[in-house]
């Protein structure tokens, strides 16, 4: 195969792939609820070049600040269940070329005008809106605003559209009928102002989703604008919450080209090469008019997101293939309320672990003095050599016979050898007791013991010693005398 070719085929297939890959939209929020509760919603259009990407409501759903995934839940549901969240207005050429004035002049045979193939595709198209809200009207070259035969209805309430009825009421004044083109960005502008305004104060449940589907052959009086439209939708998201959409069905036979393309730059063109097709591109345009691919994404955050300005994005991650990320969507003076039982939970926690670093910092302290005044007293202890005060005799235990003079004011008895007085006797704890004299009086504390300290057979605390007590540490009995 020619390397030229082989370049061809791969570059065809860089764009087939750069055509087909999926886009996701942010069409609307809601964060009103968010100050209490926390959630925040987003009504999302996910599609490619292929039409409306369904089933995403079961897929994994996220909510993407600076570049992370914020700790949220997400609550997940098709638009379409919404009701008449979505309106829809079809407006349907009455011109000359649609009535077929043409073929009546030109030709024996009877063939059915595009306005007959126009009605047959709207019923197509109602059956597919269930309870949305449908309008419909028609337009010709005389009067200044198209003529409402159906306003804000639901779809499912309302019956089938008859073409001689539509033909009654649509058709210009006999005496009126050559009288030229439609001005036609005019009349349209006129009509989904007075369409949307009806919308809009409707009592149960205003629209969020509005959507204008134009079946016309472009054919006008007043050249059409690429920006046409943009007074009308640059309401939505000012004036009015939720968004616009457009759809334009356009009959070529016949038509003018330049101003149908206009007439859809903002929208989706559909284009019919001749009026048996209408039908056919109405089909076309059916699953993007009815909202597939639109999903109702509320995310429940655990987060504490606020601020003036946030850029925030929406992304699903289908079954199979690559995630989808949405276009950063701005949030306005997002703001959470604040949780007083949080707030009260955290400040009493707080407290506690204050006041349990309060009474640590104190029992070390306490710890700490008290070791320095023992150590004080031992050394003051060691260093005293002066007359014997009183005297400790062995009488029982492994040292029996075994004297020991008291001179200091304080002594320490027990097992360790910092002791002043050295028992080596197991049953004797390391530090078992002291002995503070205070004048003439002598009194004896025990140091927390295992064994406990005795004085004539009873257990004490602290005690005064007399002349001739019993002193009992552990297993060894001591007899105290004074000097």
């Amino acid at each position: 195969m020619p390397k030229h070719l082989i370049v061809a085929l791969f570059l065809s297939l860089l764009c087939d792939l750069a055509i087909a890959s999926p886009d996701a939209t942010i069409r609307w929020h809601d964060q009103s609820r968010y100050r209490d509760t926390g959630v925040l919603r987003f009504l999302v259009q996910v599609g490619d070049e292929e039409g409306p990407i369904e089933d995403l409501d079961m897929a994994q759903w996220t909510l993407i600040y600076r570049e992370r995934q914020v700790e949220a839940t997400a609550d997940v549901k098709s638009f379409r269940g919404a009701g008449s969240a979505t309106a829809v207005l079809t407006v349907i050429a009455s011109n000359g070329n649609f009535r077929g004035a043409e073929d009546e002049e030109s030709t024996e045979t009877k063939m059915k005008p595009p306005i007959e193939y126009a009605v047959d595709a709207v019923n197509s198209l109602k059956t597919r809106l269930g309870s949305y809200l449908l309008s419909v009207a028609c337009y010709d070259e005389v009067r200044r605003e198209p003529t409402f035969l159906l306003m804000n209805k639901p779809a499912s309430s309302a019956g089938s559209l008859s073409f001689s009825e539509v033909e009654r009421q649509c058709k210009p004044p006999a005496s009126e009928s050559r009288a030229g083109l439609p001005k036609l960005p005019s009349l349209l502008l006129a009509g989904c102002q007075k369409w949307a305004q009806s919308a809009a104060a409707l009592p149960d449940m205003p629209p969020l989703r509005y959507v204008l589907v134009i079946i016309t052959d472009g054919n006008s009086d007043e050249a059409v604008q690429e920006n046409w439209i943009a007074p009308f939708q640059s309401r939505f998201g000012r004036d009015m919450p939720g968004w616009f959409e457009l759809y334009v069905i356009a009959l070529d036979d016949g038509g003018d080209a330049a101003n149908y393309q206009a007439l859809a730059k903002r929208g989706r063109l559909e284009v019919a090469k001749t009026r048996q097709d209408i039908g056919s591109a109405m089909q076309r345009a059916i699953p993007h008019i009815v909202g597939t691919g639109i999903y109702d994404v509320s995310f429940y955050v655990k987060e504490r997101l606020k601020g003036e300005s946030l850029q925030v994005a929406v992304a699903v991650q289908p079954p199979t293939g690559k995630k989808i990320v949405s276009q950063n969507w701005t949030l306005v003076g997002l703001q959470r309320k604040t949780d007083i039982l949080r707030v009260v939970i955290l400040v009493a926690i707080g407290i506690v672990v204050v006041l349990i670093i309060v009474i640590a910092v104190r029992l070390i302290v306490a710890y700490i003095n008290a070791r320095r005044q023992r150590k004080a007293e031992e050394e003051r202890a060691r260093a005293y050599v002066g007359p014997v005060k009183a005297r400790l005799i062995v009488r029982d235990g492994p040292v029996i016979g075994q004297c020991f003079d008291i001179v200091e004011d304080v002594v320490y008895i027990g097992r360790s050898p910092e002791n002043q007085m050295v028992i080596l006797d197991p049953t004797v704890s390391k530090r078992h007791a002291v002995i503070r004299i205070s004048g003439n009086t002598f009194e004896v504390e025990d140091l927390q013991s295992s064994s406990g300290t005795y004085i004539n057979g009873q257990l004490v605390r602290k005690a005064y010693l007399k002349d001739g007590d019993s002193l009992r540490v552990g297993g060894t009995e001591l007899e105290f005398r004074l000097s």
